[in-house]
């Protein structure tokens, strides 16, 4: 397309001040919803997008700086539900968001989707004008069905003072490095084969973990945490691209191989993950090789627990 993006049944382009509530977008063979370039102010509420090409839901522009002139400001998707998008296009999302400032996406349900349900993207490892923006209340599941490296919720670029918090997110599908069912002979693998599956891969591609900055299983403890410093593909909570002022609490993740992945050392910055819930203890932390550490991402009182 030549708008640089896939518009939707209701595009709107430079819009402010539009209330769209309570309408259904089904079997459409572009978007359901988009709101691109400068929006402000527009408020998406209860919508039923329904087996779409494209992306689900859009808004807010796809680039901005300090000095950006326009910026999107206070936009809302709440209450949503989006479930087969990308169907065609399979690098589409459920839910995607560019630059914002003061952006809620809550209470929405993103459901069966070939690559990630949420995205929040504000540019690389520089400033812009994205900030205080917020995911919450969102029940995610069967994502990343048929393509790699995106999450149930992924976000980019600098974005203080923003959060992410009270998502329930399950059944990350089986992609990537993740082994398929055939390889462990059941419907989902446990952690052990991922990790065993994973090993094939590094020994063929990198076996001293010096070329691409990747390793094995490295456990806190027998039963603690593992972080495999970036050779997942992705997962429940990605934090990518220079991004930084996210805090993460309070999340739960059931089924989901690797419940956090947070990629490029040295460009990662004020970022928490506390009080989450995970059944799952594979992770990846590069931003924890980040100098002063203290700048990168940590991990704090975030439970592990195990469904029997």
């Amino acid at each position: 397309t030549t708008l640089g993006y896939i518009p939707g049944a209701l595009d709107c382009l430079n819009c402010s001040d539009i209330i769209v509530s309570d309408c259904s977008f089904e079997k459409l063979g572009g978007s359901g919803v988009t709101m691109n370039g400068v929006a402000q102010r527009i408020r998406l509420l209860g919508l039923d997008v329904v087996d779409v090409s494209g992306n689900g839901i859009a808004i807010g522009a796809s680039r901005g700086n300090d000095s950006w002139p326009f910026q999107c400001v206070d936009n809302e998707v709440s209450d949503c539900v989006v479930t087969h998008a990308g169907q065609e296009y399979t690098g589409a999302v459920g839910i995607q968001a560019g630059y914002n400032i003061a952006l809620t996406i809550s209470h929405n349900t993103v459901t069966d989707v070939p690559y990630g349900a949420i995205s929040v993207g504000a540019g690389a490892a520089r400033r812009g004008y994205a900030h205080n923006n917020t995911i919450s209340y969102n029940q995610i599941a069967r994502f990343m069905l048929k393509m790699v490296d995106s999450a149930a919720i992924y976000v980019t670029g600098r974005q203080p003072g923003s959060r992410i918090y009270r998502n329930f997110i399950t059944e990350q599908g089986l992609t990537g490095l993740e082994p398929q069912p055939q390889h462990c002979n059941k419907h989902r693998c446990t952690v052990e084969e991922v990790i065993s599956h994973e090993n094939v891969w590094i020994n063929e591609v990198d076996p001293t973990g010096t070329k691409y900055n990747i390793t094995s299983c490295k456990r806190t403890s027998p039963e603690g945490w593992c972080n495999q410093t970036g050779n997942a593909h992705g997962g429940g909570l990605y934090t990518d691209n220079g991004s930084g002022g996210w805090r993460v609490t309070e999340n739960v993740l059931s089924q989901v191989y690797h419940w956090m992945f947070t990629w490029q050392p040295d460009k990662m910055v004020d970022m928490q993950f506390e009080n989450n819930f995970v059944d799952s203890p594979l992770y990846t932390n590069n931003a924890a090789n980040s100098d002063p550490p203290v700048t990168g991402a940590w991990l704090a009182r975030c439970m592990l627990y195990y469904q029997r």
